[in-house]
Protein backbone atom coordinates (compact mmCIF):
# COMPACT_ATOMS: atom_id res chain seq x y z
CA UNK A 1 0.00 0.00 0.00
CA UNK A 2 1.26 3.33 -1.06
CA UNK A 3 0.05 6.45 0.64
CA UNK A 4 1.37 9.68 -0.71
CA UNK A 5 1.14 13.63 -0.63
CA UNK A 6 3.59 16.34 -2.10
CA UNK A 7 6.07 16.52 0.96
CA UNK A 8 6.10 12.88 2.51
CA UNK A 9 4.43 9.56 2.18
CA UNK A 10 4.24 5.73 3.77
CA UNK A 11 4.94 2.68 2.08
CA UNK A 12 3.74 -0.32 4.32
CA UNK A 13 5.25 -3.88 3.10
CA UNK A 14 4.39 -7.47 4.18
CA UNK A 15 6.14 -10.72 3.92
CA UNK A 16 2.70 -12.65 2.94
CA UNK A 17 1.87 -10.17 -0.10
CA UNK A 18 3.08 -10.27 -3.58
CA UNK A 19 3.03 -14.23 -3.88
CA UNK A 20 1.78 -14.34 -7.23
CA UNK A 21 4.77 -12.05 -8.77
CA UNK A 22 7.36 -13.33 -5.54
CA UNK A 23 6.58 -16.84 -4.79
CA UNK A 24 9.56 -17.23 -2.61
CA UNK A 25 8.64 -14.99 -0.14
CA UNK A 26 8.99 -15.76 3.46
CA UNK A 27 9.00 -13.84 7.11
CA UNK A 28 12.96 -13.48 6.83
CA UNK A 29 13.28 -12.21 2.89
CA UNK A 30 10.44 -10.56 0.95
CA UNK A 31 9.74 -8.30 -1.95
CA UNK A 32 6.32 -6.77 -2.49
CA UNK A 33 5.30 -4.83 -5.98
CA UNK A 34 3.68 -1.57 -5.73
CA UNK A 35 0.51 -0.67 -6.98
CA UNK A 36 2.14 1.88 -9.15
CA UNK A 37 5.85 3.26 -9.53
CA UNK A 38 6.84 5.99 -7.11
CA UNK A 39 9.36 8.81 -8.04
CA UNK A 40 11.59 10.14 -5.73
CA UNK A 41 14.45 12.04 -6.82
CA UNK A 42 17.30 11.02 -4.86
CA UNK A 43 18.46 14.25 -4.01
CA UNK A 44 15.51 15.35 -2.51
CA UNK A 45 13.71 12.15 -0.72
CA UNK A 46 15.21 10.21 2.40
CA UNK A 47 13.44 7.24 4.13
CA UNK A 48 13.31 5.81 7.40
CA UNK A 49 11.83 3.06 9.29
CA UNK A 50 9.23 3.68 10.97
CA UNK A 51 7.68 0.33 11.91
CA UNK A 52 8.68 -3.31 12.26
CA UNK A 53 6.75 -6.46 13.34
CA UNK A 54 7.97 -9.72 12.95
CA UNK A 55 8.00 -13.32 14.95
CA UNK A 56 11.23 -13.75 16.53
CA UNK A 57 13.15 -17.64 15.51
CA UNK A 58 13.62 -19.52 18.17
CA UNK A 59 17.09 -18.50 20.18
CA UNK A 60 20.21 -20.68 18.91
CA UNK A 61 22.02 -22.98 21.62
CA UNK A 62 25.39 -21.32 23.07
CA UNK A 63 28.25 -22.70 23.46
CA UNK A 64 29.10 -24.36 26.71
CA UNK A 65 32.09 -22.30 26.58
CA UNK A 66 29.54 -18.83 26.72
CA UNK A 67 27.25 -20.22 29.16
CA UNK A 68 28.41 -18.29 31.92
CA UNK A 69 28.96 -14.91 29.48
CA UNK A 70 25.30 -15.25 29.18
CA UNK A 71 24.04 -14.13 31.90
CA UNK A 72 26.37 -11.03 32.27
CA UNK A 73 25.61 -9.33 28.85
CA UNK A 74 22.26 -7.07 28.71
CA UNK A 75 19.64 -7.95 26.36
CA UNK A 76 17.03 -5.79 24.62
CA UNK A 77 19.34 -2.25 25.79
CA UNK A 78 18.01 0.46 24.26
CA UNK A 79 20.90 3.02 22.53
CA UNK A 80 21.38 6.03 21.38
CA UNK A 81 23.83 5.55 18.83
CA UNK A 82 22.97 2.29 16.55
CA UNK A 83 26.66 1.91 15.51
CA UNK A 84 27.57 2.60 19.23
CA UNK A 85 29.46 5.82 18.47
CA UNK A 86 29.04 8.87 16.65
CA UNK A 87 31.12 11.68 15.29
CA UNK A 88 30.81 15.28 15.99
CA UNK A 89 32.84 18.31 14.35
CA UNK A 90 34.47 21.41 16.48
CA UNK A 91 35.28 24.15 14.02
CA UNK A 92 38.48 26.73 14.91
CA UNK A 93 39.97 29.43 12.67
CA UNK A 94 43.43 29.77 12.38
CA UNK A 95 44.26 33.58 11.02
CA UNK A 96 47.63 35.06 9.79
CA UNK A 97 47.39 38.68 9.05
CA UNK A 98 49.24 41.41 6.84
CA UNK A 99 48.82 45.37 7.56
CA UNK A 100 49.54 48.02 5.05
CA UNK A 101 50.10 52.20 6.54
CA UNK A 102 47.89 53.71 3.16
CA UNK A 103 50.11 55.73 1.26
CA UNK A 104 49.25 59.27 0.33
CA UNK A 105 48.07 59.20 -3.40
CA UNK A 106 44.85 58.19 -5.16
CA UNK A 107 42.91 54.64 -5.25
CA UNK A 108 45.00 53.82 -8.49
CA UNK A 109 48.29 54.29 -6.76
CA UNK A 110 47.36 52.36 -3.38
CA UNK A 111 46.28 49.42 -6.04
CA UNK A 112 49.61 49.20 -7.66
CA UNK A 113 50.91 50.06 -4.00
CA UNK A 114 49.56 47.25 -2.12
CA UNK A 115 49.42 44.61 -5.19
CA UNK A 116 53.56 45.27 -4.61
CA UNK A 117 53.22 44.81 -0.81
CA UNK A 118 51.10 41.08 -1.45
CA UNK A 119 53.48 39.92 -4.05
CA UNK A 120 55.93 40.81 -1.44
CA UNK A 121 54.74 39.13 1.57
CA UNK A 122 53.70 36.08 -0.71
CA UNK A 123 50.04 36.94 0.66
CA UNK A 124 48.34 35.30 -2.85
CA UNK A 125 46.09 38.59 -3.63
CA UNK A 126 45.35 41.14 -6.60
CA UNK A 127 43.18 43.78 -6.77
CA UNK A 128 42.51 45.54 -10.87
CA UNK A 129 40.32 47.72 -12.34
CA UNK A 130 37.94 47.00 -14.92
CA UNK A 131 35.94 49.47 -17.40
CA UNK A 132 33.27 47.78 -18.92
CA UNK A 133 31.99 50.76 -20.90
CA UNK A 134 32.12 54.23 -20.47
CA UNK A 135 30.65 55.66 -16.97
CA UNK A 136 31.62 52.56 -14.93
CA UNK A 137 35.26 51.53 -13.00
CA UNK A 138 34.51 48.16 -11.35
CA UNK A 139 37.50 45.89 -8.86
CA UNK A 140 38.42 42.42 -9.78
CA UNK A 141 39.78 41.18 -6.51
CA UNK A 142 41.62 37.77 -7.29
CA UNK A 143 42.43 35.68 -4.40
CA UNK A 144 44.25 32.76 -4.90
CA UNK A 145 44.97 31.20 -0.95
CA UNK A 146 48.08 28.22 -0.68
CA UNK A 147 45.19 26.31 1.48
CA UNK A 148 40.79 26.86 1.23
CA UNK A 149 40.54 30.08 3.07
CA UNK A 150 38.54 33.46 3.76
CA UNK A 151 40.22 36.34 2.52
CA UNK A 152 38.58 39.66 5.25
CA UNK A 153 39.76 42.70 3.75
CA UNK A 154 39.42 46.09 5.32
CA UNK A 155 35.38 47.58 5.85
CA UNK A 156 36.23 50.55 3.95
CA UNK A 157 38.82 48.97 1.49
CA UNK A 158 35.53 46.90 0.62
CA UNK A 159 33.87 50.05 0.62
CA UNK A 160 36.02 51.86 -2.05
CA UNK A 161 36.78 48.93 -4.49
CA UNK A 162 32.97 48.64 -4.71
CA UNK A 163 32.05 45.44 -3.25
CA UNK A 164 29.12 44.88 -0.59
CA UNK A 165 30.90 42.71 1.85
CA UNK A 166 34.34 42.45 3.13
CA UNK A 167 34.26 38.79 2.98
CA UNK A 168 35.60 36.22 0.03
CA UNK A 169 36.04 33.10 -0.55
CA UNK A 170 38.90 31.40 -3.11
CA UNK A 171 38.76 32.94 -6.69
CA UNK A 172 37.98 35.54 -8.72
CA UNK A 173 35.43 38.46 -7.67
CA UNK A 174 33.96 41.48 -9.42
CA UNK A 175 32.42 44.55 -7.34
CA UNK A 176 28.87 45.44 -8.34
CA UNK A 177 28.97 49.07 -7.13
CA UNK A 178 31.28 51.55 -9.35
CA UNK A 179 34.92 52.46 -7.39
CA UNK A 180 34.96 55.07 -5.20
CA UNK A 181 37.84 57.49 -5.45
CA UNK A 182 36.40 60.29 -3.94
CA UNK A 183 35.55 58.37 -0.48
CA UNK A 184 39.29 56.88 -0.88
CA UNK A 185 40.63 60.28 -0.83
CA UNK A 186 38.78 61.15 2.46
CA UNK A 187 40.43 57.99 4.57
CA UNK A 188 43.64 59.22 6.46
CA UNK A 189 46.83 58.45 5.03
CA UNK A 190 48.90 56.93 7.33
CA UNK A 191 46.10 54.44 8.39
CA UNK A 192 46.71 51.14 9.17
CA UNK A 193 44.91 48.30 6.76
CA UNK A 194 44.49 45.02 8.15
CA UNK A 195 44.42 42.06 5.09
CA UNK A 196 43.47 38.61 6.78
CA UNK A 197 43.32 35.04 5.59
CA UNK A 198 41.00 33.17 7.63
CA UNK A 199 41.63 28.99 7.53
CA UNK A 200 38.74 26.66 9.50
CA UNK A 201 40.06 23.58 10.78
CA UNK A 202 38.16 20.56 11.73
CA UNK A 203 38.85 18.44 14.35
CA UNK A 204 36.63 15.41 14.79
CA UNK A 205 35.44 14.14 18.14
CA UNK A 206 34.54 10.49 18.80
CA UNK A 207 31.38 10.31 21.15
CA UNK A 208 31.01 6.86 23.01
CA UNK A 209 27.37 5.08 23.78
CA UNK A 210 26.59 6.99 26.89
CA UNK A 211 27.30 4.29 29.90
CA UNK A 212 23.13 5.01 30.88
CA UNK A 213 20.34 5.08 28.16
CA UNK A 214 19.00 8.93 29.76
CA UNK A 215 19.13 12.41 28.96
CA UNK A 216 21.44 13.63 31.50
CA UNK A 217 24.14 10.69 30.65
CA UNK A 218 23.79 11.68 26.93
CA UNK A 219 24.56 15.20 27.21
CA UNK A 220 27.87 14.78 30.04
CA UNK A 221 29.57 12.04 27.57
CA UNK A 222 29.23 14.78 24.83
CA UNK A 223 30.41 17.64 26.73
CA UNK A 224 33.56 15.52 28.44
CA UNK A 225 34.35 14.15 24.90
CA UNK A 226 34.59 17.98 23.98
CA UNK A 227 36.22 19.26 27.12
CA UNK A 228 38.78 16.26 26.26
CA UNK A 229 39.84 18.21 22.87
CA UNK A 230 40.62 21.40 24.98
CA UNK A 231 37.76 23.25 23.55
CA UNK A 232 35.84 25.92 26.07
CA UNK A 233 32.13 24.77 25.42
CA UNK A 234 29.29 24.32 28.12
CA UNK A 235 26.44 22.10 28.36
CA UNK A 236 23.95 23.23 30.99
CA UNK A 237 20.47 21.27 31.27
CA UNK A 238 18.12 23.25 33.63
CA UNK A 239 16.43 21.62 36.51
CA UNK A 240 13.56 23.18 36.03
CA UNK A 241 12.64 24.02 32.84
CA UNK A 242 13.55 21.22 29.80
CA UNK A 243 15.70 23.35 28.39
CA UNK A 244 19.73 23.09 27.03
CA UNK A 245 21.84 25.29 27.17
CA UNK A 246 24.94 25.46 24.60
CA UNK A 247 27.48 28.40 25.45
CA UNK A 248 30.77 28.49 22.90
CA UNK A 249 33.46 30.36 25.37
CA UNK A 250 35.54 30.81 22.29
CA UNK A 251 34.86 33.60 19.53
CA UNK A 252 36.47 30.97 16.74
CA UNK A 253 34.86 28.31 17.75
CA UNK A 254 31.59 26.27 15.82
CA UNK A 255 30.21 23.48 16.95
CA UNK A 256 28.41 20.33 14.67
CA UNK A 257 26.53 17.63 15.76
CA UNK A 258 26.64 14.31 13.80
CA UNK A 259 23.30 13.46 11.89
CA UNK A 260 22.16 11.04 14.44
CA UNK A 261 22.78 13.29 17.18
CA UNK A 262 21.04 16.51 15.52
CA UNK A 263 18.17 13.92 14.78
CA UNK A 264 17.86 13.24 18.77
CA UNK A 265 17.95 16.94 19.90
CA UNK A 266 15.11 18.01 16.97
CA UNK A 267 17.58 19.98 14.72
CA UNK A 268 18.31 19.60 11.21
CA UNK A 269 21.10 17.18 9.77
CA UNK A 270 23.31 19.93 8.98
CA UNK A 271 22.92 22.55 11.89
CA UNK A 272 26.32 23.92 13.25
CA UNK A 273 26.12 25.98 16.41
CA UNK A 274 27.60 29.13 15.75
CA UNK A 275 26.14 31.28 18.38
CA UNK A 276 27.86 32.33 22.02
CA UNK A 277 24.55 30.73 23.74
CA UNK A 278 21.83 28.34 22.35
CA UNK A 279 18.94 27.51 24.29
CA UNK A 280 17.49 24.38 23.01
CA UNK A 281 13.97 22.72 24.09
CA UNK A 282 14.84 19.71 24.55
CA UNK A 283 12.00 17.28 21.93
CA UNK A 284 9.63 14.96 23.85
CA UNK A 285 11.58 12.01 23.62
CA UNK A 286 14.48 13.03 25.79
CA UNK A 287 12.01 15.02 28.35
CA UNK A 288 10.77 11.33 29.09
CA UNK A 289 14.37 9.86 29.28
CA UNK A 290 15.68 12.43 32.17
CA UNK A 291 14.11 10.35 34.92
CA UNK A 292 15.51 6.69 33.11
CA UNK A 293 18.69 5.23 34.58
CA UNK A 294 19.48 2.29 32.32
CA UNK A 295 23.10 1.13 32.45
CA UNK A 296 24.06 0.25 29.78
CA UNK A 297 26.64 -2.61 29.44
CA UNK A 298 29.60 -1.92 30.18
CA UNK A 299 32.39 -4.41 27.76
CA UNK A 300 31.18 -7.47 25.39
CA UNK A 301 33.13 -10.08 25.57
CA UNK A 302 35.65 -10.87 22.72
CA UNK A 303 33.97 -13.43 20.74
CA UNK A 304 30.85 -13.79 19.25
CA UNK A 305 27.94 -14.31 22.11
CA UNK A 306 24.06 -14.84 22.60
CA UNK A 307 23.73 -10.89 22.28
CA UNK A 308 25.30 -10.81 18.81
CA UNK A 309 22.97 -13.47 17.42
CA UNK A 310 19.88 -11.75 18.78
CA UNK A 311 21.32 -8.89 16.86
CA UNK A 312 18.88 -8.10 14.03
CA UNK A 313 19.83 -5.85 10.70
CA UNK A 314 16.88 -4.43 8.87
CA UNK A 315 17.82 -4.23 5.77
CA UNK A 316 16.49 -3.17 2.12
CA UNK A 317 17.38 -2.39 -1.62
CA UNK A 318 16.38 0.98 -2.06
CA UNK A 319 19.00 2.58 0.57
CA UNK A 320 22.76 3.61 0.14
CA UNK A 321 25.00 0.84 1.83
CA UNK A 322 26.40 1.81 5.54
CA UNK A 323 29.67 0.74 6.80
CA UNK A 324 29.18 -1.14 9.47
CA UNK A 325 32.16 -2.55 11.44
CA UNK A 326 33.74 -4.17 8.31
CA UNK A 327 30.78 -4.08 6.16
CA UNK A 328 29.18 -2.68 3.85
CA UNK A 329 25.27 -3.20 4.21
CA UNK A 330 21.86 -1.40 3.28
CA UNK A 331 20.76 -1.26 7.03
CA UNK A 332 17.72 0.78 7.81
CA UNK A 333 17.67 -0.05 11.64
CA UNK A 334 19.41 -2.58 14.09
CA UNK A 335 16.62 -3.94 16.14
CA UNK A 336 18.04 -6.16 19.84
CA UNK A 337 15.51 -9.42 20.11
CA UNK A 338 14.50 -10.21 23.06
CA UNK A 339 15.61 -13.96 24.64
CA UNK A 340 11.99 -15.35 23.92
CA UNK A 341 10.69 -16.07 20.42
CA UNK A 342 7.85 -13.76 21.18
CA UNK A 343 6.17 -11.70 18.85
CA UNK A 344 8.35 -8.46 18.10
CA UNK A 345 6.79 -5.08 17.25
CA UNK A 346 8.79 -1.84 17.48
CA UNK A 347 7.62 2.23 16.48
CA UNK A 348 10.58 3.58 16.42
CA UNK A 349 11.31 7.30 17.60
CA UNK A 350 13.09 9.00 16.70
CA UNK A 351 12.81 7.75 13.19
CA UNK A 352 16.45 7.39 11.24
CA UNK A 353 16.89 8.49 7.78
CA UNK A 354 18.61 7.60 5.39
CA UNK A 355 19.39 8.73 1.35
CA UNK A 356 17.99 6.42 -1.36
CA UNK A 357 20.07 4.49 -4.03
CA UNK A 358 17.53 5.07 -6.47
CA UNK A 359 14.96 7.52 -7.85
CA UNK A 360 12.16 5.18 -9.46
CA UNK A 361 10.64 2.82 -6.93
CA UNK A 362 8.77 -0.31 -8.43
CA UNK A 363 9.43 -2.57 -5.95
CA UNK A 364 10.72 -2.90 -2.18
CA UNK A 365 13.16 -5.82 -1.19
CA UNK A 366 13.21 -6.62 2.90
CA UNK A 367 15.73 -8.61 4.50
CA UNK A 368 16.65 -9.63 7.98
CA UNK A 369 19.73 -10.47 9.41
CA UNK A 370 22.11 -11.23 12.11
CA UNK A 371 25.39 -9.82 13.30
CA UNK A 372 27.26 -11.55 10.00
CA UNK A 373 24.78 -10.53 7.57
CA UNK A 374 23.29 -14.65 7.42
CA UNK A 375 19.55 -14.30 6.90
CA UNK A 376 17.82 -15.10 10.26
CA UNK A 377 15.57 -18.29 10.22
CA UNK A 378 12.37 -18.28 8.19
CA UNK A 379 9.05 -18.68 10.53
CA UNK A 380 5.50 -19.38 10.43
CA UNK A 381 4.20 -15.72 11.17
CA UNK A 382 4.52 -12.80 8.83
CA UNK A 383 6.65 -9.97 8.60
CA UNK A 384 5.56 -5.99 8.36
CA UNK A 385 7.25 -3.34 7.67
CA UNK A 386 5.97 0.91 7.10
CA UNK A 387 8.60 3.19 5.50
CA UNK A 388 8.62 7.17 5.41
CA UNK A 389 9.42 9.12 2.53
CA UNK A 390 10.01 12.67 3.35
CA UNK A 391 11.82 15.27 1.52
CA UNK A 392 15.26 16.12 3.37
CA UNK A 393 15.16 18.82 5.51
CA UNK A 394 17.19 21.73 4.45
Amino acid sequence: MVETDCQDFYVSLHSDESHKVYPNNRSSVFENRLSREIFVPIDVYEVGLVELQFKQPEPPEPLESEAEQIQAVTINQPVFFPTQSETITLYSTSTSEITIVKPQGNLDFFQTFANEKFKELKFNLQIQEEIPEEGKSLSILKWEPVENSTLVIPDQIAAVLGFETSNFSAGEHKSTLNRNNSAFDELPDADILTFSSVVWIQTPVVISEPEKFNTESLILTVAAAVKAKKFKIGFIISKDSDILSIKIHQSDVRLQFSPTINKIFGLKDDHIFNQRVTDLLLPKFLVDLRTKNIIAPKTKPSHVIWEDRKQIYVQTNIVEEQRIGEKSLSVLRIVQMSESNSLLSVNFSPVIYLPLNTSYIRSIRVWLSDAKNQVVKETNYPTSVILHFRKRRI
